[in-house]
């Protein structure tokens, strides 16, 4: 049956798997089988198993696997809010360049909500006009309102100077020229009527012609008096009503022009308020528009630079004990979901989680030598370029007693043949000794609070005090206390009985300095250089993880199994265990040490 690149490589994860799992169970087994045959006994004879303390070159190192990446890549993540389907995608592995269609998603729903949008902006582009237009005829009925209560009030005030500066005196004269017209007449009158009386006596008149002067005289004193009277109507009311009323009328023209211009202001403000929530209505319609748009080309994801095409999902660890679901036509992604990658750079790294047990052994500079299984028999330098702050979230989410430290070694040199998600062995390189003592982890055991190795006396085992240095997972490099060629045993007695310390000085235990903790001295620089000893190289046998259990002194269990067995960590677990995959041991130089 044919099938894809992607459904045959995971179909290759799936049997690595299989194989890993047992390859697990069965150095498990050989572990328990050795403890068996290792511990101690009733019998501590010919059956005791010893190892003869060697000097040579020792490696400490930090083994772990790891997935080699590129340097410098560009992330392409789904954009699309909500979810949305794969309808098309190019394949992996395409070398493209920029500008090249990589993904297509659905877009159905967005080409409907687009032709919706346009009618909507069109309808505010409308409004906005109307609006506009509206503001302009208000501002015109402003300025017209405005220029006629203002000419009303002209109008008034030049009424009320012309009354104050012309009508009043106007009046005022002519009242005060009718009395002195009217006085004129009383004395005309009367001069007359005293003459007519001095004849009507003498007889030169008559009575009659008297008395017509008599009336003469009373009607020109009427007149004087009707006079006057004018006067003063004219001085304390008439003056004074209309002088009120042409000042009241100014007045109301003043405030008239007041609510005019109060009035058409507050209708142009509104008019204007209208139009500025017209036009961010538009605003806001097109931004929609704009973002239906954006949306829209965020369905077509374009290689923004060239490079090779590598899924997401290649070389990834999965989800709830799963993978996820590999990157395919008609499966669903989410919204800032990293679909693929970009490599930019021929430069590349290798991806390496490494456990909180080593982490402490690991620093930046480090170096280190890469195998990768795809590419048998070939051996990459590098450097330890980064070292996570905190722990994998995902490896945490998995397992919450599995505490690893996602970190990058930066490959040096030529990187032909590597490709992205290839599977690989990093070995850093703590330290390098051309020249160490050193023994098996598994000999060394604590009695009353010290490290001890035990040898074979002639009254039974007899405990050594040493003083270790660090090791790596397999070997450790002794300090003082024993010395090239001494036999200690592989399996330390447990039982007290066994032990004859007659004629050791417990004191003298008691009384050893603290060890240091496993690392390697403060200054210390790695000699990557150095020729590779074969004692612990690639991580040796116990502690896959480069000596996450042989870290510490290893505490016997009864039957001989070392501590450190039950971890949460596989990798970290002792014996044979975490040797890496078999392919991987045969590439690697074997130890030189080998148990007798």
């Amino acid at each position: 049956m044919n099938m894809n690149p992607t459904q045959t490589k995971f179909e290759s994860l799936r049997r690595r798997r299989w194989w890993i799992g047992g390859a697990a169970v069965a150095a498990i087994l050989a572990v328990a089988a050795g403890a068996a045959l290792w511990g101690p006994s009733d019998d501590l004879g010919e059956n005791t198993m010893f190892f003869e303390v060697k000097e040579g070159p020792l490696t400490i190192d930090v083994s772990q696997p790891g997935t080699i990446q590129s340097r410098e890549m560009v992330k392409l993540m789904c954009e699309v809010p909500g979810d949305t389907t794969v309808l098309w995608l190019i394949e992996e592995g395409t070398q493209v360049k920029a500008g090249d269609l990589l993904i297509l998603l659905d877009s159905n729903r967005f080409d409907e909500a687009l032709s919706e949008q346009v009618i909507r902006v069109e309808s505010a582009e409308a409004a906005a006009v109307r609006a506009k237009e509206a503001l302009e005829v208000q501002r015109l009925d402003q300025a017209g309102e405005v220029s006629k209560a203002e000419l009303s009030l002209e109008l008034a005030e030049l009424e009320l100077q012309a009354y104050e500066q012309e009508t009043y005196p106007q009046n005022l004269q002519r009242a005060e020229t009718d009395i002195t017209l009217s006085e004129e007449e009383v004395q005309r009158a009367l001069d007359k009527l005293t003459w007519s009386r001095t004849l009507e006596k003498e007889g030169y008149i008559t009575r009659t012609e008297m008395q017509g002067d008599e009336l003469a005289f009373k009607r020109a004193t009427l007149e004087l008096e009707l006079s006057r009277g004018q006067l003063r109507t004219l001085q304390e009311f008439s003056h004074r009503r209309q002088l009120q009323i042409l000042r009241a009328d100014v007045q109301n023209a003043e405030r008239n022009l007041e609510r005019v211009r109060h009035t058409q202001s507050s209708q142009v403000i509104q008019a204007e308020s209208d139009l500025q929530a017209k036009d961010s209505e538009l605003l806001r319609q097109q931004e929609r528009l704009d973002v239906m748009r954006q949306n829209l080309a965020k369905c077509r994801i374009e290689a923004p630079v060239d490079g090779m095409v590598v899924y997401s999902t290649t070389g990834q660890g999965g989800r709830r004990g799963g993978r996820e679901e590999p990157l395919a036509e008609g499966v669903p992604v989410r919204e800032r979901q990293h679909l693929i990658s970009l490599p930019t750079a021929a430069s590349m790294m290798a991806e390496v989680r490494i456990h909180e047990s080593s982490i402490r052994k690991i620093e930046t500079g480090m170096p280190a030598r890469i195998t990768v299984d795809a590419l048998p028999g070939r051996v990459f330098r590098g450097r330890v370029s980064k070292i996570g702050i905190l722990p994998d979230a995902q490896q945490s989410w998995l397992n919450s007693n599995l505490k690893v430290y996602t970190s990058e070694v930066f490959i040096d040199g030529d990187s032909e043949g590597l490709r992205p998600g290839m599977n690989c062995m990093v070995d850093i390189i703590v330290d390098q000794y051309e020249s160490a003592v050193y023994l098996p982890v598994q000999s060394i055991v604590e009695l009353n609070g010290q490290q001890v190795a035990y040898s074979m006396g002639k009254a039974g085992p007899e405990p050594i005090p040493v003083e270790l240095g660090l090791n790596n997972g397999r070997m450790a490099r002794v300090l003082s206390g024993l010395q090239a060629g001494q036999r200690v045993m592989l399996a330390p007695p447990l039982r007290e009985r066994e032990v004859d310390t007659s004629h050791v000085d417990m004191a003298a235990l008691d009384e050893l300095p603290e060890l240091p903790a496993p690392g390697g001295p403060p200054n210390a620089q790695p000699a990557f250089d150095r020729p590779q000893g074969p004692p612990g190289e690639g991580g040796g046998g116990f502690g896959g993880a480069g000596g996450e259990a042989g870290s510490e002194v290893q505490r016997r269990r009864p039957g001989g199994a070392p501590a450190g067995m039950d971890g949460a960590d596989p990798s970290a677990r002792g014996g044979r265990m975490g040797a890496g995959d078999p392919a991987q041991r045969q590439q690697r130089p074997r130890e030189t040490a080998e148990t007798p």
